[in-house]
């Protein structure tokens, strides 16, 4: 029995728009947790528990934990509020800030375990249905981790199913996340001038960060991504702070651009002994680890069939920072496959149109049936 078609396409909106309503940013995925749970409580009938890194975990085949497939959503989103989201439905699409990334895919796993739930018991794998937190930003794959530690020896692949991505992700882009602090005397603009402004410092600091070259093999990135300090206009500042992370999808060369960061910073110190440098590690997603290519490649070969058959594309294949770096990096074969189903994914003009939609929950249905 086919459930994305006509048949079941307002239950789902209707399940889609509930779930977008409900806040979540990372850490503070509680309400989502807890209506998720109910929900499949009440319309599966299945035992769903929450751990206390807030994943929503629904176990099928289980009991002796060996070989466990992971097949994973997430349910927190980039936006930091905590009143209810807006959602806005027509007759082609929906929007709503996160609809894409990551809660049609969540609304997708729901739906599955309410008429698929037979299918699944039957097929005498086991399953391992996680609607997981703090994939977002310095949620640092919290979710995940937990997960992973938790059934540490027994998962043997994951599918992290995610909105934000067009095509299939199997190989894992490692990022190193910091904080960097300046302090400084600082003073009154006119009285103390001339003493070290911690702003000033910073600038200096972010110039010659950005002084590095990347290395050629690879794709390497770098960025700051906020900077903040200050006081007032009169004040000279007396602290600074700004985020920067680097990215790589080799870990020999994310360690060669730690280094150099390291190095940069030790020199700044030393060449300004009035300002006091602080560092603190705030995210860190793994490269990808020694997966076995062979098994790695049939799992990504079973999403392009059912992508390719199902939408008449073939999707691109590449790498990227998902829930996945956490199995890549420790050998178990793992893809990352939604589909990009709107347009302005991690802003509040996000939208997915319905059409799209329908027919990415279809391709999950077929890759399901395909991978079980």
């Amino acid at each position: 029995m086919k459930i994305f078609d006509q048949t079941h396409q307002e239950e789902f909106l209707s399940l889609l728009e509930k779930l977008c309503r409900i806040p979540a940013p990372s850490e503070q995925e509680d309400a989502r947790a807890s209506y998720i749970q109910n929900w499949i409580s009440g319309e599966c009938g299945l035992d769903a528990v929450i751990d206390e890194a807030k994943n929503v975990l629904v176990p099928i085949n289980c009991q002796d934990n060996k070989a466990i497939t992971l097949l994973m959503a997430h349910t927190d989103t980039v936006f930091p509020d905590t009143a209810p989201m807006p959602v806005v439905r027509t007759d082609t699409s929906i929007a709503s800030p996160g609809i894409g990334d990551d809660t049609a895919c969540v609304a997708m796993l729901m739906l599955l375990l309410k008429y698929k739930k037979q299918e699944f018991f039957s097929c005498q794998k086991s399953l391992l249905f996680a609607f997981n937190s703090c994939e977002e930003g310095l949620g640092n794959l919290k979710g995940c981790r937990r997960i992973m530690k938790d059934y540490e020896g027994c998962i043997t692949q994951v599918i992290s199913f995610d909105g934000g991505v067009a095509g299939i992700c199997n190989h894992a882009v490692g990022s190193l996340r910091y904080e960097v602090r300046l302090r400084t005397k600082g003073g009154h603009s006119y009285n103390d001038f001339g003493s070290e402004n911690a702003i000033h410092a910073m600038s200096r600091l972010i110039c010659a960060l950005y002084e590095l070259k990347v290395p050629s093999v690879g794709r390497n990135t770098y960025n700051v991504g906020t900077i903040n300090g200050g006081t007032s206009v009169n004040t000279i500042a007396q602290s600074c702070s700004c985020l920067f992370e680097y990215r790589s999808d080799m870990r020999e060369n994310l360690a060669d651009m730690d280094d150099f960061f390291r190095r940069t910073l030790d020199d700044f110190s030393q060449s300004h002994p009035q300002v006091k440098a602080e560092l603190q590690l705030v995210g860190e997603r793994p490269c990808t680890g020694d997966v076995d290519p062979e098994a790695q490649q049939a799992l990504t070969q079973l999403a392009l069939d059912s992508i390719t058959r199902i939408s008449g594309s073939v999707p691109a294949v590449s790498s990227g920072s998902t829930d996945c770096n956490i199995p890549l990096s420790l050998g178990i074969p793992a893809i990352c496959f939604g589909g990009l189903m709107g347009d302005g994914v991690h802003t509040r003009e996000e939208y997915v149109t319905i059409s799209a939609l329908m027919q990415e929950a279809r391709i999950i249905e077929d890759f399901l049936e395909n991978l079980l």
